[in-house]
């Protein structure tokens, strides 16, 4: 190799990025405390744009309500819950 050759030396290495590691998640902190929880890795949870904010108790309906604005998300009053929606009971 003369001038301006590059050598086996002189070649860029790059190493891949790895993968995300999440850490395993810890119960939410809430008032009332949750029910149930199961711990998992992740980048934790994000509201659904098809999601609903459901009441099964009209007395939670306007707690549904503005915790669906909070979310933006919409509220749905006591329909069936479906994948995405926040359903708050008692």
């Amino acid at each position: 190799g003369g001038p301006g050759s590059a050598s086996g030396a002189d070649e860029l290495t790059v190493s891949p990025t790895p993968a995300a590691s999440y850490p395993v998640s810890k119960p939410p902190r809430t008032i009332p405390s949750v029910r149930d929880f199961d711990a998992a890795r992740g980048p934790g949870w994000k509201p659904a744009k098809s999601g609903r904010v459901l009441a099964a108790d009209e007395g939670l309906a306007d707690e549904a309500k503005l915790l669906a604005g909070e979310l933006g998300m919409t509220y749905g009053g006591d329909a069936d819950p479906r994948r995405g929606d926040v359903w708050l009971g008692l």
